[in-house]
């Protein structure tokens, strides 16, 4: 009952936005899907979309359409983003995982509890962060609130697939269900979720970095790796 409460506490923190929320519906779908990053199949016309809400913190004009959906079957929770972008900055091979940093891209991420509190034990909760490029290449980082960052991790049964469209680009992934309970991100049936985007652009031979979040983290400079970008998936 104290993890459900706590939980439903995170939910109802403000946002500058008023269309924003901080929760979202993952709902149980008897559909297994193939990921090819094409959004083909009906199910993903189904799902409640994070759209509206997908905006920028840190800057008063319209950010461009970033669409998330996610859903759940019995083995693998879903996900997929589609996205607009005129502009788009990616590496044709990369050497290192880091390379993706410097690319546009979507992200995901999972927090074990709220980061900005140690838990029971003393020891500080460990986030799961996932940046991913239309290519399918994914950014992993095992990290807590100290900025203990373990850039070597990957989620082990990650899988993403990706592509282009005359408007911009889909990400489409999964992730298996078992994984993210032994990761300890799962907790009665609500997860730390966040949901972003690193929109990147080449104007006149410079690049234009800006950053689009589904909660406002209400800092003064662009910051995803704070508990208050944060909101709550809740699995029906």
């Amino acid at each position: 009952m104290k993890k459900v409460l706590l939980f439903l506490l995170l939910a109802s923190c403000a946002t500058n936005n008023s269309k924003v929320t901080n929760e979202y519906t993952i709902a149980t779908k008897d559909t297994a899907i193939i990921v090819d990053g094409t959004l083909i199949e009906s199910v993903w016309q189904e799902i409640t979309a994070i759209d509206k809400e997908m905006h920028f913190p840190w800057e008063t004009t319209p950010a461009p359409m970033t669409v998330f959906k996610a859903f759940q079957d019995k083995e693998y929770f879903y996900f997929s983003f589609e996205t607009e972008d005129t502009n788009i900055v990616i590496a044709e091979t990369i050497t290192k995982e880091m390379d993706i940093a410097r690319e546009d891209r979507v992200e995901l991420f999972f927090a074990q509890a709220p980061i900005d509190k140690p838990l029971a034990d003393g020891s500080l909760p460990n986030y799961f962060a996932l940046e991913m490029d239309y290519k399918g290449r994914t950014l992993s980082i095992k990290a807590d609130s100290q900025k203990n960052r373990d850039v070597d991790w990957n989620m082990n049964t990650l899988e993403t697939k990706g592509s282009r469209t005359e408007k911009g680009y889909i990400l489409e992934g999964r992730i298996a269900l078992e994984e993210l309970h032994q990761l300890g991100v799962i907790n009665d049936n609500f997860i730390q979720a966040g949901v972003y985007r690193a929109e990147f652009s080449t104007v006149n031979g410079e690049e234009v970095m800006q950053w689009i979040s589904w909660i406002d983290p209400k800092t003064e400079n662009p910051n995803f790796h704070i508990n208050s970008s944060f909101g709550t998936f809740i699995l029906e």
